[in-house]
């Protein structure tokens, strides 16, 4: 049985980790700040959770970021904040943020690939309801959410198929996920990666001092590894997926009262 945490009782705990330092808060995106919908177009950050990420930045002392599968430019236009944050896209593999900025030198190794298979792979699926392929130009995403489960099985198999010699080649890696299947570059880099690289970059830009408090939330296993980067103590747990995090918060609904009550104490 699932417990979750009272988030003003998990932001008293942050607040305190953090007091007479920075707070760098980190958080994923769809699943996690923003409740999933049938495609991904759909998702945007409600007002009210962009004024409570919003007014947590104005203190001189926190940073926020956002670690997303999603491309910098599309995160950034759906997130709609004011003011300096730092953006992680595509799973870390780019990076953005205060005037600074990453792209992996290999992310573009496998783009003719991913255009060839998301074209064959539109062609193979197009008969089942509810299932998109999603072209990210340096990735590929199979959503089967709003699928019935017959036709993600379909879905599945048509993607596996396709995807296997090049990952058993070692020239793209499968990233599983809620409803969805990527393939990227095989790149040994991931949201963990990023995760450090913006802590790296939060301590230079800031110009010594103590260390940021590092915070991250994230809901999929592809947060694991992000998890893995800021440590059990400073990570959330966001739904009912199985994780050794032991700080857990039900929904984003959870989430947007952890910032807001955050707000108020730090």
């Amino acid at each position: 049985m699932i417990t979750y945490d009272d988030p003003a009782g998990v932001a008293g705990r942050i607040a305190a980790a953090a007091r007479g330092r920075p707070l760098l808060l980190l958080l994923d995106f769809d699943g996690t700040l923003c409740e999933f919908q049938p495609e991904p177009g759909m998702v945007w950050l409600r007002g009210s959770r962009r004024a409570a990420v919003q007014r947590l930045v104005a203190h001189a002392r926190v940073t926020a970021g956002f670690v997303s599968g999603r491309r910098i430019a599309d995160l950034r236009e759906r997130v709609g904040l004011t003011g300096d944050v730092w953006f992680a896209g595509l799973h870390g593999l780019e990076i953005e943020g205060f005037g600074r900025s990453f792209v992996h030198e290999r992310v573009d190794d496998a783009r003719g690939l991913l255009a060839l298979l998301a074209r064959a792979l539109r062609v193979q699926t197009a008969d089942l309801p509810g299932v998109m392929v999603e072209d990210k130009e340096l990735s590929l995403a199979l959503h089967v959410r709003k699928a019935h489960p017959d036709d993600k099985i379909k879905a599945d198999a048509a993607f596996l198929r396709m995807a296997l010699p090049h990952i058993d080649d070692g020239t793209l890696r499968l990233m599983p996920g809620s409803n969805v299947s990527e393939l990227l570059p095989n790149i040994p880099w991931t949201k963990g990666d990023a995760v450090r690289w913006i802590r790296d970059a939060e301590r230079e830009r800031r110009g010594g001092g103590p260390d940021p408090c590092l915070v991250y939330l994230g809901d999929d296993v592809t947060d694991e590894d992000a998890f893995k980067a800021a440590g059990d103590e400073a990570s959330i747990m966001v739904g009912p997926r199985p994780s050794l995090i032991p700080t857990r918060l039900e929904n984003p609904a959870a989430v947007e009262r952890f910032l807001t009550n955050l707000t108020g104490r730090i």
